[in-house]
């Protein structure tokens, strides 16, 4: 699960003073700011995910390692700078067309710079306010960031003869649920199994490779079965 798309470019880096956008304080999705629509879009797993211990303190070190590389404001300045030198000649093209330099045309806040080079100014330092704010506030501590792998093993059960023609053994746990599944995942065949295995009738399954799930307690495994 990740988040995105991102839209509305037009409403970032100060660029914007709808929803306060042009604030390099706060968080969006606390959806505090005054006077803003459409705030109820706003998903709520933010919520959540901001409110969890563990998550933060994995988003601060995420934070962290980003600062000290794409994200750090060398790294930053040095991609904004070079892709206006690849926009090159483009950029006069564009405002020879559209001349709107220095003009207000939405919500931009005051005062409107002057020139393309102030407006990338205003962005540089909008941005590097945003990343001390974020750097002070941001919750979660590196420090205190707990990962813990746990190795789920398989659920272990026999199957034979394999491949079989009539008959099927599968031998396992007592209480262990059996699935049979066709290569499209349609369901054939369900059994349980009983006294440490179970024997099952499988000559009117069409010819094929099938696969059997076995689960028990919400531990799972699973096996190919040829039936000849």
């Amino acid at each position: 699960m990740k988040a995105g798309p991102i839209w509305d470019f037009d409403q970032t880096y100060g660029m914007s003073t709808v929803c306060s956008c042009n604030d390099f304080t706060g968080w969006t999705y606390l959806q505090n700011q005054p006077e803003c629509e459409d705030l109820e879009s706003m998903p709520a797993w933010w919520f959540e995910m901001m409110s969890d211990t563990l998550f933060t303190n994995h988003l601060a070190c995420r934070w962290n390692e980003l600062r000290n590389g794409p994200l750090h404001l060398d790294s930053i300045y040095n991609w904004i700078d070079t892709q206006e030198q690849y926009l090159g000649s483009a950029l006069t093209q564009n405002f020879t067309k559209w001349p709107f330099i220095g003009q207000q045309i939405w919500s931009q806040p005051e005062p409107v710079p002057a020139t393309y080079a102030e407006e990338i100014t205003d962005m540089k330092d909008w941005m590097a306010s945003r990343l001390v704010w974020m750097d002070l506030n941001l919750p979660g501590n590196c420090a205190n960031d707990v990962v813990e792998i746990t190795e789920i093993k398989p659920l272990d059960f026999s199957l034979y003869p394999n491949p079989a023609n009539s008959t099927v053994t599968v031998g396992g746990l007592s209480g262990t649920e059996l699935a049979f599944y066709s290569v499209q995942g349609q369901l054939v065949l369900q059994s349980t199994i009983e006294s440490n295995g179970v024997s099952i009738n499988v000559s009117d399954l069409p010819k094929g490779m099938y696969f059997v799930q076995a689960v028990l307690n919400g531990q799972k495994g699973t096996k190919k079965l040829i039936v000849n």
